[in-house]
């Protein structure tokens, strides 16, 4: 199969992870996206196909953070998974989104307090624990 309709499929997985509602379901499509994504980073071998690549990471990051505060993370399973994705799966594009945009940043903020804290304030998981991206499994359905 060539890198474009590599990318394109991506493409399409992405946006089926973007619209889902059921969380569960987001957090299985996302994750499968995500690995299809690195795939093709590791395909890429043209410039043009690198930039969109980048560009659907950056975008995607973005999108994402969006939908934050719409998001119901009644557990914090489904929280840490998406938590180790703005960490580690979308790590540099969200930062830049964060950086860039303030309401992107207030909206991450307030994710990362949902489960990230306990009641003085201290974070209660170590966001650069590397195992966060290594769950084998998305959240259970309940």
């Amino acid at each position: 199969m060539s890198i474009a309709k590599e990318i394109d499929e991506t493409r399409a997985l992405l946006e089926k992870a973007e619209q889902g509602r059921n969380l569960v379901q987001k957090v299985k499509e996302l994750k499968h996206a995500l690995s299809r994504l690195e795939e093709c980073e590791d395909g890429a071998t043209t410039e043009s196909d690198q930039a969109l690549i980048r560009n659907l990471r950056r975008a995607y990051a973005r999108r994402l953070l969006a939908q934050l505060d719409g998001m119901n993370f009644n557990d914090g399973e489904s929280w840490m998974f998406f938590a180790s994705v703005f960490r580690y799966g979308l790590g540099v594009e969200v930062a830049e989104a964060v950086a860039a945009d303030p309401a992107l940043k207030a909206s991450h903020d307030r994710f990362l307090n949902l489960w990230g804290k306990d009641s003085a304030g201290t974070s209660t998981f170590d966001m650069h624990d590397k195992r966060l991206w290594e769950i084998n499994d998305a959240p259970k359905d309940s």
